[in-house]
């Protein structure tokens, strides 16, 4: 045990003059305890690393195991350290207090196949395909157990009809399609269905490393050299911690400036940069980035454009 951890789980509670042990469940009334969540939720929102805001959100944790709220950061935080066993833990304690909680059923379903434990997914994903919202991912996630079933041709049936679904609710199921296209050797097909996929999330890096593959396949090297110079830039955005922290926000703009610049149809990364820049105070650059967004998408309904002006430009072109 950490010297943290033993904090948690001893030394915090003999504090507040509550009993100690990391299986017990201290007495504690409603209203220290909110007080001492809000505070462990700051202090975590400043942790320097994971480890530090897992030790910070355990301290609580202890005190209230079926939280959901924590319950919900910590599996966050473990799934993003890829402690898979402890992020699935979590989830289910938020979800057994929230049972009719369906985006936590989601991840619990995800962590499930990932840890291979396919009947137990089995079980859940059922309850998902009924959720008009989810549906789109529970028939991706119910394709992913029939592929690892060993069920190819059943997990293909399943994302190949994406019927009633938007672009949005199906781009993992047209991406999954697609590799499955592409690995028997059906590289046109394969990229019309990551194209498909990439209408409905620009940034998801399934898809844009499929078009890359398959343009590659295809014998047309500059344009998949440009989409591996897309998917890169992706990567370097999104799978970095520092990226994601306020000191990094001038390489996040590079960045961003890059995607937009190269990568005009991501529409999101317009906004991004914009409210990056709003963010930092600086107001004239967020315009700049709507008007770019604007000339790039001339197709933009005039009520859309007149709004996102209003937002970002004080109502005024620069």
């Amino acid at each position: 045990m950490s010297l943290s951890r033993a904090f948690c789980c001893v030394a915090f509670p003999i504090l507040l003059g509550l009993p100690s042990g990391c299986n017990d469940e201290p007495s504690v009334d409603d209203q220290t305890y909110r007080t001492l969540r809000k505070q462990a939720i700051a202090d975590a929102d400043r942790a320097k690393n994971p480890s530090e805001e897992i030790d910070l959100l355990l301290a609580v944790h202890v005190l209230r195991k079926h939280d959901a709220t924590i319950n919900h950061r910590l599996g966050r935080v473990y799934a993003g350290m890829k402690v898979h066993e402890r992020s699935l833990h979590h989830f289910e304690l938020a979800w057994r207090s929230h049972p009719e909680d369906t985006k936590t059923l989601l991840s619990i379903l995800r962590l499930e196949i990932r840890l291979g434990l396919l009947a137990e997914a089995e079980e859940h994903v059922q309850a998902l395909l009924t959720d008009t919202a989810l549906r789109g991912e529970a028939l991706y996630e119910l394709a992913v157990i029939r592929d690892q079933q060993g069920r190819r041709d059943d997990a293909e049936a399943i994302v190949a009809d994406l019927q009633g679904l938007s672009a949005v609710q199906a781009y993992r199921c047209a991406s999954l399609h697609g590799r499955f296209l592409l690995e028997r050797g059906e590289i046109e097909l394969a990229r019309e269905r990551f194209a498909a996929a990439l209408t409905g999330r620009g940034d998801y890096k399934e898809a844009l490393k499929g078009m890359a593959d398959s343009l590659r396949r295809l014998g047309q090297t500059v344009r998949a050299e440009r989409w591996d110079r897309i998917l890169g830039l992706i990567v370097e955005l999104t799978d970095s911690v520092y990226m994601r922290s306020i000191q990094a926000a001038p390489e996040r703009i590079a960045v961003l400036d890059e995607l937009c610049r190269i990568y005009p149809e991501w529409v999101d990364g317009f906004q991004r940069l914009a409210d990056l820049h709003v963010k930092l105070g600086q107001a004239e650059e967020a315009c700049q980035a709507i008007e770019a967004f604007l000339q790039s998408h001339p197709e933009t309904p005039v009520l859309q454009a007149s709004n996102l002006r209003a937002a970002y430009c004080a109502g005024k072109r620069p």
